[in-house]
């Protein structure tokens, strides 16, 4: 009973000293200039599950979908989300550390997406409710494997993270809640690897006295959490100073628009900008290999003996090909369980070109290509066993990561008769 007491004690006093320094804040103009100690908003940021009402704690478990709110805010998260994948684009199997994951349905969701994810968030009743999230999810993308993501309790200033250990981190509605979002940034830059991305989903600071400023000094006096969001010159210079190269802004809209004839409303050249702080930026360095690749291309030639039109059925086929990778990624040639490395397949499709089996016999590469080079090689398969029109698709594979045509790669293809044997 005297701990709770201590505890309670604490917070309070942490909700006090924020929201005297919320009232010192007010400037004459109206804005707002939180600047209680950072431990303070730190602390209040560690209890904010505690002091939620019921419906709202019960919203951390099925965020972002949404039975009690505005149906707009789910339709809003997920939207943003599918965009984040298309614009972060990263191979399956990259490693994703997810910031200030909150109750990690982020996390959740990158992970039914395919990735390596870890979550850090400073406290430890969120990432509690998070581990509980990821445990109820029975199926995972892959077969037969237990939906997995991994958690860890620690302001991102100072928790062990690791080194050089992810392809990505995510800043998702979340940075304006840090007091020092520089060191932030400077910590999660160290352990990016070289060439990482950073993604950063915010929305953007208000006018000085508006609505929307009024209602953050509400939310930093209610819950003691910091809210100070950023312009995008403010942003932009916060991730150059810590290192940060190849900065893009995007902006966040809906995927879907009401059409009119040839019209769509909205008009989005009448569109305030920016409507959002979307930001995707680079760590400097960095190459690309085919269990992560950037671009997956090759230029496939047939050398010497055309391939036969006609033959009887189960006949071998051999033809010989020179394949020169032309994308930015080196193409890894050893065998192993996760995949992740390169060989040339075989598609079998009809006659109307609809695919019937690409799981055929695979040729090996003989050693690993870098882009630009160049390797020879003998490919040898099976003609289909049933008489008919075919056409045979040639085409790179990175195994258990996906098809070189997928990823925008030209294929070779022809047609072949097959015939009873006899």
């Amino acid at each position: 009973m005297v701990r709770f007491l201590k505890r309670v004690g604490k917070k309070v006093f942490a909700r006090l000293k924020i929201l005297a320094s919320g009232l010192r804040g007010a400037g004459k103009d109206g804005s707002f200039s939180p600047d209680a100690d950072p431990e303070s908003y730190k602390q209040a940021a560690i209890d904010y599950p505690g002091f939620l009402p019921p419906d709202n704690r019960y919203y951390l478990y099925t965020k972002p979908f949404d039975s009690i709110k505005n149906k707009k805010d789910s339709a809003m998260l997920f939207h943003r989300f599918a965009s984040m994948l298309e614009i972060i684009q990263l191979p399956q199997r990259a490693k994703v550390l997810d910031v200030a994951c909150g109750p990690g349905w982020l996390s959740e969701f990158l992970a039914r997406s395919g990735y390596d994810v870890t979550g850090v968030d400073i406290s430890p009743d969120m990432i509690r409710i998070a581990n509980e999230r990821i445990r109820a999810v029975q199926f995972a993308c892959r077969d037969h494997e237990a939906l997995e993501a991994h958690f860890i309790v620690g302001d991102t200033e100072t928790a062990d993270l690791g080194s050089d250990l992810y392809h990505a981190a995510i800043f998702f509605d979340c940075l304006h809640h840090f007091p020092n979002p520089q060191a932030t940034l400077e910590r999660v830059f160290k352990v990016l690897k070289p060439g990482g991305k950073l993604y950063i989903q915010e929305g953007v600071k208000p006018p000085p006295g508006s609505d929307d400023e009024k209602k953050l000094i509400e939310e930093i006096r209610r819950y003691g959490t910091l809210e100070k969001p950023f312009s995008q010159a403010e942003l932009f210079e916060l991730l150059k100073q810590a290192g940060f190269v190849a900065i893009q802004a995007y902006e966040a809209i809906q995927l879907i628009v009401k059409r009119k004839g040839r019209a769509i409303t909205p008009h989005l050249a009448d569109a305030p900008v920016p409507m959002t702080n979307t930001i995707l930026a680079h760590k400097p360095g960095g190459s690309f290999d085919s269990r992560f690749a950037n671009v997956l291309k090759a230029d496939l030639r047939v050398i010497g003996q055309a391939p036969p039109q006609a033959m009887a059925a189960g006949t071998d086929i051999e033809i010989q090909l020179s394949i020169k990778n032309t994308g930015d990624s080196h193409w890894l040639s050893k065998p192993q369980p996760e995949g992740g490395f390169v060989s040339l397949g075989t598609k079998l499709l009809d006659a109307n070109h609809c695919l019937l089996a690409e799981v055929l016999l695979r040729t090996l590469l003989p050693f690993d290509v870098a882009p630009g080079e160049s390797v020879t090689v003998l490919h040898r398969f099976s003609a289909p066993a049933t008489p008919g029109r075919f056409w045979i698709k040639l085409d790179m594979v990175d195994e258990q990561v996906t098809w070189f045509e997928d990823e925008g790669s030209k294929t070779i293809e022809f047609p072949i008769q097959v015939r009873t044997p006899g």
